[in-house]
């Protein structure tokens, strides 16, 4: 669809998936919620940064023709710093060490007797 309205590069679409909790209300668990934006670049590949962009451009023509609901990259900031502050994930716990994974087992707990 870009193409067609003449543009041929520069467009970066991000999705962002949240987890929403469980409603009081359902049974139903692990329903995500998709929020889409986009980043245009210049020719050097640097963010153009323009709030025009969001509301009355070519660009938001294209996606509005996709059907692809998107909210502005500062929106999806916010939202991400919101849920980093619910679920606790502190400037220490996103600057910390690389997680590693372990497979639990018997000899790692203190009353194990093998």
């Amino acid at each position: 669809m870009a193409e067609a309205n003449g543009i041929t590069g520069g467009i970066e679409l991000d999705t962002i998936r949240f987890n929403n909790e469980k409603a009081a209300n359902s049974d139903e668990v692990g329903n995500k919620e998709c929020l889409y934006t986009f980043y245009i670049y210049d020719k050097n590949l640097k963010p153009i940064e323009d709030a025009n962009l969001y509301i009355d451009s070519i660009y938001k023509k294209i996606f509005d023709e996709a059907k692809v609901s998107f909210i502005t990259p500062d929106e999806i900031t916010t939202l991400i710093s919101e849920k980093e502050k619910k679920v606790g994930a502190t400037t220490e716990i996103k600057e910390g060490a690389e997680m590693t994974w372990q497979v639990l087992n018997e000899s790692m707990f203190s009353d194990y007797v093998g």
